[in-house]
């Protein structure tokens, strides 16, 4: 990303968001933890990357794309009752089993 060449064609907040994805996915790949809030944004930035390759790559109106949505909205519809039950983690099973 430091390349002179891609950086002249790349806009820098473009290179800011690969910049913070590629730092943030090494801190995870060496076992370290992230907050919530940390993935929720990282999730916002790809987002934002995928819109910009869209309009840039394939010429699609970005007023076209849809906006990011939180992604805890929707699955929350699919969570048991007792998600956030203290001590008692049925849904932990729930969650981890083979889905076919």
């Amino acid at each position: 990303m430091n390349d002179s060449a891609f950086g002249s064609v790349v806009p820098r907040v473009v290179l800011d968001k690969l910049h913070a994805l590629r730092m943030q996915g090494n801190k995870a790949a060496h076992g370290e933890t992230a907050k919530p809030q940390t993935a929720l944004w990282l999730l916002k930035e790809a987002h934002d990357l995928a819109r910009w390759l869209a309009a840039y790559f394939a010429k699609i109106d970005p007023k076209t794309l849809p906006g990011f949505k939180d992604p805890r909205l929707r699955i929350r519809r699919f969570l048991p009752l007792n998600w956030n039950a203290p001590r008692k983690r049925p849904w932990k099973n729930w969650l981890l089993r083979k889905r076919s």
